[in-house]
């Protein structure tokens, strides 16, 4: 009896050094596997940086302010990646809502409107969708918002029929009669194109649902992928 409890005495500690290093060794993976992420990110504003000196119309403060939404979007995904684990499932809804506060919140007289269905998605595609999603928001912004003090943004996120969809309404003058992305879209819709396919979705363009006779025409920019 003596010699059995003295053997188990002596296999508790090797049982918990095991399951120790057991816990060591997903942590060093999980490290490696969000900092493989966050370089290929980087990669990614690297690009974008790139990209926008390549437009000389573009004013400086409005490419920094792209930029730092980017940046911003991504902090955003690493702070719940590092908590979770870089393998884990991102809470759609609550990742775009944070996104969609901060830019609402850097604008006066913005009212925001979040319409968010609780959805989830693997790390790569909320990369992807995070950056459109701060893209979309500033594109709003920027056109409805830059002649008067107030305004509405409404954000709607919803997965039917196989199809996940962002979409970002505003209350302002709505894109121009004639409008063609291919022939008049800046730098941000040519983005947002780039993320659609990297979601092998689509980008659509239209007026705001609440458009009608005597309301202003809004515009609507529609992130639609498969879900």
């Amino acid at each position: 009896m003596q010699i059995m409890a003295e053997t188990r005495r002596r296999a508790a500690p090797r049982g918990k050094v095991a399951a120790l290093e057991a816990e060591l060794a997903l942590r060093e993976a999980r490290l490696k596997e969000l900092s493989h992420r966050v370089k290929n990110s980087f990669a990614i504003l690297a690009s974008l940086a790139s990209l926008e000196a390549s437009k000389p119309q573009a004013g400086c403060a409005e490419s920094f302010n792209r930029l730092r939404g980017s940046v911003e979007a991504m902090a955003l995904l690493y702070d719940r990646l590092a908590v979770s684990g870089p393998e884990e499932l991102v809470d759609a809804a609550s990742y775009l809502g944070e996104i969609y506060c901060l830019l609402a919140g850097s604008v006066e007289g913005v009212e925001l409107e979040l319409e968010l269905e609780p959805l989830s998605l693997d790390p790569r595609r909320a990369t992807a969708l995070g950056l459109a999603a701060n893209e979309m928001g500033t594109n709003a912004i920027k056109y409805a918002f830059a002649d008067r003090r107030k305004g509405r943004l409404r954000v709607t996120l919803r997965r039917e029929g196989g199809e996940i969809s962002l979409a970002v309404e505003d209350d302002g003058p709505g894109f121009p009669r004639g409008f063609d992305p291919q022939r008049d879209g800046g730098f941000g819709l040519e983005f947002l194109a780039l993320e659609a396919r990297e979601l092998g979705g689509e980008l659509r363009l239209g007026s705001s649902r609440g458009s009608g006779r005597g309301r202003p025409r809004g515009a609507r920019i529609e992130l639609a992928f498969p879900g």
